[in-house]
């Protein structure tokens, strides 16, 4: 055999191996740049989570806060907190605490989500905690409507708007500006109920 056909032959197969695939250090270098595109795409969709998550959990503690204020509407005191230790789905789970006279048993745990018909737990899988102030889940007595002023009788057709979403009343003259339709209007109210938006 010919040893400079085997050298030929050799680098000849060398050249053919490197044409039909990459280095170690080329797939390493394109691997890090993959790497490095791929983090910089993450960064900010780690931010865009969180800032819905946050928007999310603040939307849903609004309507908690409300819930609970119509909740001591309706009652005259407070919802009492949830045990924090009962597991979801569990009998009594998101069932508001017990309360006694003087108010309730425990003032910490967490928000009676069953009781309220709310959400359990915020963006992140977490309950919400509450904390109450005992004197403030104390039923309070209903007001006696006898104290509350004889009706005064309605103004003349003609002064009310035609539509409102809530009535002011007055014992003295003043001026409602309504908005209704784009428009505003003037309404003079002299002593009486007056219906505005």
């Amino acid at each position: 055999m010919n040893p400079g056909r085997l050298r030929r032959d050799a680098a000849a197969a060398v050249v053919r191996a490197r044409a039909h695939g990459f280095t170690l250090a080329e797939l390493a270098i394109v691997l890090v740049i993959v790497a490095l595109l791929v983090g910089s795409l993450l960064a900010p969709l780690s931010t865009q989570i969180d800032s819905r998550n946050l928007a999310d959990t603040r939307r849903a503690l609004a309507e908690i806060r409300e819930t609970i204020l119509g909740y001591a509407v309706v009652n005259g005191r407070l919802p009492c907190p949830a045990l924090a230790n009962v597991a979801s789905g569990a009998a009594g789970a998101g069932l508001e605490g017990t309360r006694t006279a003087s108010g309730c048993t425990n003032i910490a745990g967490v928000v009676p989500w069953a009781t309220l018909g709310v959400a359990e737990t915020d963006a992140w899988g977490r309950r919400y905690s509450y904390r109450v102030t005992r004197a403030f889940t104390k039923a309070v007595p209903p007001p006696d409507i006898s104290e509350c002023p004889a009706p005064l009788p309605p103004l003349p057709p003609l002064s009310l708007p035609q539509s409102a979403a809530f009535a002011l009343c007055s014992p003295g003259g003043m001026s409602v500006l309504v908005t209704a339709g784009g428009g505003r209007s003037r309404h003079r109210c002299a002593g009486r109920c007056c219906l505005a938006r």
